[in-house]
């Protein structure tokens, strides 16, 4: 517990495992992806993607130097962001019958955008300090 406010100490793979938890819940999710050729390229696209964002901050955990960093996490954003275009095919193609989940990825990978966009601007901010 952190004294200060009473609250459980969050751990430092936290994002990872949420990232992870993204990553399964996109492969559940392409099980109810229509079964077209359309279908079928934009769910192997966004599983790629997913897992690619999720195994990229795992690199980013140990990073060489700050360029490193600020490379992997970059790459990161990217992935999630074309996760979150495919995402959007998906709905606006009417490509997935699960609706609900759908939009739960949806909203989750918004929020990663988000964060992996906050964590980008600050890593460069800090690296340009240290130069």
């Amino acid at each position: 517990m952190n004294s200060e406010n009473n609250k459980p100490k969050q751990r430092i793979y936290d994002l990872a495992d949420r990232l992870v938890a993204f990553n399964a819940m996109i492969n559940q999710m392409a099980e109810s992806i229509v079964d077209s050729k359309e279908g079928s390229n934009i769910k192997n696209q966004l599983i790629r993607a997913s897992s690619s964002a999720a195994l990229n901050y795992g690199e980013a955990l140990v990073p060489e130097s700050d360029a490193d960093f600020i490379h992997k996490i970059s790459i990161c954003l990217k992935e999630l962001m074309e996760s979150r275009i495919a995402l959007k095919i998906i709905i606006s193609r009417n490509l997935c019958s699960k609706f609900d989940i759908v939009d739960k990825c949806d909203s989750e990978c918004s929020q990663l955008v988000a964060i992996f966009i906050t964590s980008v601007q600050t890593a460069r901010k800090n690296a340009a300090k240290r130069s």
